[in-house]
């Protein structure tokens, strides 16, 4: 009966947002009314209790949530009003011109850049857009969008789940951020991989996907380990989809490499320019976090005991931590 009466207020914003049509504010609205009627009659909390949590709540949708999204979209507008978009979307479809390759560049590369710094649904929106833009089946840029981004959500928008499990659970954000990397080590071949499949379901591509997958993946791991290890976790995701990008095209241009040099895009300076002035926003936002978040290890001697733990040295640790944790929550 407990989980039932849980399950309400998510069952309910569901129906109202799904089934009736209502606006997604109505629909939070009176899911929060249910919240507040299921809280105080089955479970019998006491007002005050209900009030500090939606104070809290309310606090914290505003900062970070609400500021991340505001900020990421903000330069996402910008980059639309002063045309540096349109750029962006021509090195897409010029620089990348296979369907498998631009689908995986969109939807892995870029989707993951933007969930790592903007996270809460605006990856999704905006790269959806982009590939409806290029001329992609509404239905099929959901669909890859959201594959997509599976993984790099775990960080989330500037490692923001981290932090906050790390906070509510005692465990380090270091710890927290290595062991996650490599629970998701598998993840990054694979999705690639489904996502290029999809893309270009033939058996005669299969070689060819796989060899992309699996330098795609190799080079978001690689990413991710450096990230996690010498900056923090608010940067995994991002150093992740950088190194993914840099690798589909870096694949693109050896593989179409007996193509004329003046047919490339980037091949001139002015070109070079309006690139990096178009991508300018996405770098500053990587090195903003890198500049103030708190690495895994501060110097040299700090890195290889913090980093030497076996596979079960983390396991056990991790455990004990929880176990821990689950004590205190009972006895209070």
């Amino acid at each position: 009966m407990t989980l039932l009466f849980s399950l309400l207020p998510i069952v309910t914003f569901i129906l109202l947002l799904g089934v009736c049509r209502l606006t997604g504010a109505t629909s939070s609205f009176i899911a929060l009314l249910t919240t507040l009627a299921v809280g105080m009659s089955a479970f019998q909390f006491p007002a005050e209790s209900i009030v500090q949590s939606l104070t809290y709540g309310s606090v914290k949708a505003l900062f970070p949530i609400l500021f991340i999204v505001t900020t990421a979209m903000f330069s996402y507008n910008l980059l639309q009003s002063n045309g540096q978009m349109e750029i962006i979307k021509k090195q897409f479809s010029q620089q990348v011109s296979e369907r498998s390759s631009q689908v995986l560049l969109i939807a892995w590369g870029f989707s993951g850049l933007l969930e790592s710094m903007a996270g809460f649904g605006t990856a999704e929106a905006i790269c959806v857009s982009l590939l409806i833009s290029l001329g992609y089946h509404p239905l099929f840029s959901a669909t890859v969008c959201l594959l997509g981004n599976s993984i790099m959500t775990a960080f989330g928008a500037v490692g923001t789940p981290i932090v906050v499990l790390s906070k509510e659970t005692g465990i380090s954000t270091a710890l927290l951020g290595v062991n996650i990397v490599w629970q998701l080590a598998l993840f990054t071949f694979l999705f690639p991989l489904v996502l290029l499949i999809i893309a270009t379901p033939r058996w005669k591509a299969i070689p060819e996907h796989l060899l992309l997958a699996l330098l795609v993946g190799i080079a978001s791991l690689t990413g991710q380990v450096l990230a996690v290890t010498y900056i923090g976790v608010e940067t995994p995701s991002m150093a992740s989809s950088l190194c993914s990008i840099g690798m589909i095209l870096l694949y693109n241009r050896f593989k179409n490499k007996k193509e004329p040099i003046a047919t490339t895009p980037m091949s001139s300076p002015t070109q070079l320019r309006k690139a990096l002035r178009a991508w300018s926003v996405y770098l500053i936002l990587f090195l903003s976090p890198a500049r103030y978040s708190r690495p895994s290890v501060t110097c040299w001697k700090i890195i290889a005991p913090a980093t030497s733990y076996s596979p079960l040295e983390h396991k056990q640790f991790l455990m004990t931590s929880i176990g821990s944790y689950k004590a205190d929550s009972s006895s209070v």
